[in-house]
């Protein structure tokens, strides 16, 4: 039988349709069993008993704006853990950093210490066959959360399939024992623990020692448990060969690695040291977590629920004189852009500090902000975009290149009382199409330290944006170095400021 030319475009089409149905498949349907934090139980950890000491039953906060800081509190948490590590992260790269945590946490899980690693997948580049060999440990589990099909490339599945796999859980948590905790921005990756020498991130976390570490761990569960989270044994191709299982020994290091190295550095740093021999206090006050949940993802795109984006603008309108708002991705859309001026115009004086074209690592994003700046600026909102070539500008580094800054801080402080800290970026992606989570801290002295350090800084480190005559005006003027005036997006080049306006051209600021 001879086949007509519309029929045998349709046979085709028709081919082409199932095989792209069975490279999209995930297998959502995997076997898994569900498991839940285990109950708190004292640390027998230096850092852990000295807040233990300063607190009492009180939780106790501190800051961690500096990247080693923050890897070496992560890697004394692991160090000290007795049953339990739960982790929530929205990427994991095959790099340093990353090297030296998963090392902790094989170490931690020889010593009968649970873990569980949950993992968003879109922009994890770490291989599914080395995760999988983490996860052969038998007290290791690690889950992949609303993952692409490993039938074909990865880019390819989140093509195909875009609707699901656009939607993304952006949550990054680490809880301890249930009493020690860390929330905040930062991931898997050299650049978040300042490990890469082109590129630092500005990023932020807050660790957590006490009661109200354990209001996390529900949340994680929450979407450990869910239909999203797939066991990565099961997400790996049927034909790949079975992962080998290894021991410490077979990961050693070599004293003179950069991973032992890094890991010195950061366990040993001043900071974490000053914590533990009660030189430095922590924060004291009540907060709460407010997290969006996996029906979010599940629901069409906007749609909701919105349970941190609400919280978040409820917070903030209710401000009496001050809010300053940190963020990386500022994209108000025009309901925001009018939320945001309003505020401003009711008296509260509105700080915004956000990433400059030139600092941007998605230069696409900052489109859907700069259409905003000129009317905000109006409205009497005060604008900041961090320099990206600060370091250079200030002489703070003794290289021929310094690294460039990238803002990843998450952060809204409101009057002199509370802060959110989490992993809310201001921007539709954060708001409507991922899930993100967030505490909000209410203690005014941690609030007070936040904007001490910050009026310390700003002049150093950002631009501030501001009307002339002649339009949008950039002034850097900072303490030790003679002022910059511009008039014109600083630094960017040609294709940065083409990629800006893309999102404009095509309608597609709510991607953003």
């Amino acid at each position: 039988m001879v086949l007509s030319k519309p029929t045998r475009r349709l046979a085709a089409l028709l081919a082409v349709a199932t095989a792209l149905t069975a490279c999209a498949k995930v297998p959502f349907d995997a076997p898994r069993t569900p498991s839940y934090a285990l109950p708190a139980d004292a640390s027998s950890d230096a850092v852990s008993r000295a807040v233990s000491a300063q607190t009492g039953a009180q939780s106790a906060y501190f800051e961690l704006a500096n990247g080693t800081d923050a890897l070496g509190a992560r890697l004394r948490m692991i160090e000290s853990a007795q049953h339990s590590i739960d982790i929530a992260t929205f990427l994991i790269k095959p790099d340093t950093a990353s090297g030296i945590l998963t090392h902790r946490l094989f170490d931690a899980a020889n010593r009968g210490v649970r873990v569980r690693l949950l993992v968003d997948d879109v922009f994890t580049t770490a291989d599914d066959t080395d995760l999988a060999v983490l996860d052969t440990h038998p007290n290791i589990e690690i889950r992949i959360f609303n993952p692409s099909s490993r039938n074909a490339p990865k880019a390819m599945g989140f093509l195909w399939d875009f609707k699901r796999v656009n939607r993304r859980m952006h949550i990054k948590t680490f809880v301890v024992d249930n009493d020690m905790a860390i929330i905040g921005g930062r991931n898997f990756a050299d650049e978040y623990y300042e490990l890469k020498p082109t590129e630092v991130f500005a990023d932020y976390d807050l660790a957590i020692f006490g009661p109200e570490a354990a209001e996390i761990n529900p949340i994680f569960d929450t979407y450990w448990n869910d239909t999203y989270a797939i066991p990565v044994a099961n997400l790996r191709a049927k034909s790949a060969p079975k992962p080998p299982q290894i021991a410490l020994s077979d990961w050693a290091y070599d004293p003179d690695s950069p991973e032992v190295a890094a890991y010195t550095k950061a366990i040993n740093a001043r900071y974490l040291q000053d914590i533990a021999n009660r030189k430095v206090a922590p924060y004291r006050g009540t907060s709460r977590i407010i997290a969006d949940t996996p029906q979010k993802l599940r629901n069409p795109d906007g749609k909701g629920p919105h349970i941190l984006g609400e919280a978040f603008f409820a917070a903030i309108g209710e401000a009496k004189s001050h809010v300053t708002l940190i963020s990386p991705y500022f994209v108000p859309e025009d309901y925001g852009a009018r939320f945001y001026a309003n505020l401003a115009r009711s008296g509260v004086k509105l700080r915004i500090v956000t990433n400059s074209l030139a600092s941007t690592n998605h230069a696409y994003v900052h489109g859907g902000y700069a259409r905003h700046r000129a009317d905000l600026l109006a409205a009497g909102v005060e604008l900041y975009e961090l320099r990206h070539d600060a370091i250079e500008a200030l002489n703070l580094a003794d290289i021929e290149n310094p690294p460039h800054i990238t803002l990843h801080t998450k952060l809204a402080v409101i009057d002199d009382t509370s802060v959110l800290v989490g992993s809310l970026n201001l921007d539709p992606r954060s708001i409507k199409t991922n899930a993100e989570i967030g505490l909000l801290v209410e203690s005014p002295a941690y609030a007070r330290s936040i904007l001490t350090n910050l009026d310390k800084n700003l002049a150093d480190f950002a631009y501030k944006v501001t009307v002339e005559d002649a339009g949008l005006q950039w002034t850097h003027q900072p303490k030790s170095v003679a002022p910059t005036v511009v008039t014109k997006d600083p630094d960017a080049g040609l294709w940065r400021r083409f990629m800006s306006v893309l999102p404009q051209w095509f309608g597609l600021e709510g991607l953003t």
